[in-house]
């Protein structure tokens, strides 16, 4: 569920539809990523510093507003079970795929990040909505930051990026 959540998360938010964001992000330079763990969720930011402030924006609103409009989800479901379909085919999953159940069998680390066909598919907005309220939270983010910002001005610009998101894990 939160690998497809972070596909999903630069697929609009607020006002912004799929287009409309990315056309957003393209006006600011913006060149944001979410990414999903077993254990971790992770979001990385390149922004130029005179778009800082807008930049910072559209990701809180990412993170704190997503959509999860139908055909956004659609486009993206189709573009995991595609994945899915590829690495069955493919040595290095395979061998990971094998490595992983040997290791752990059943245990949630010996499942794939990417899920199966099955949950892929039956993955619906609710389900993603919930897991965003379990991932994104303030509780344990680590936060690096490199590039032409200061203690004083980063501090700010943090509370507005996490501060609407929930302080438990």
């Amino acid at each position: 569920v939160t690998d497809y959540l972070a596909h999903m998360l630069d697929e609009g938010a607020g006002d912004l539809d799929s287009a409309a964001f990315s056309a957003r992000a393209d006006e600011l330079a913006l060149r944001a990523g979410f990414g999903a763990g077993r254990d971790d969720f992770s979001v990385s930011a390149v922004m130029l510093t005179e778009n800082r402030d807008e930049s910072v924006d559209l990701l809180r609103l990412a993170l704190t507003q997503p959509r999860f409009d139908a055909d956004a989800m659609e486009r993206v479901r189709s573009g995991l079970l595609s994945g899915l379909a590829s690495d069955e085919t493919d040595p290095d999953a395979i061998l990971g795929e094998a490595w992983r159940k040997a290791m752990f069998g059943d245990d949630p680390y010996g499942r794939t990040v990417s899920g199966t066909p099955e949950s892929i598919s039956a993955m619906t907005p609710d389900d993603l909505r919930a897991m965003r309220d379990v991932a994104l939270n303030r509780r344990d983010v680590a936060i690096g930051v490199v590039g032409d910002i200061t203690a004083a001005e980063l501090g700010p610009l943090l509370d507005r990026l996490l501060g609407d998101l929930p302080d438990a894990a």
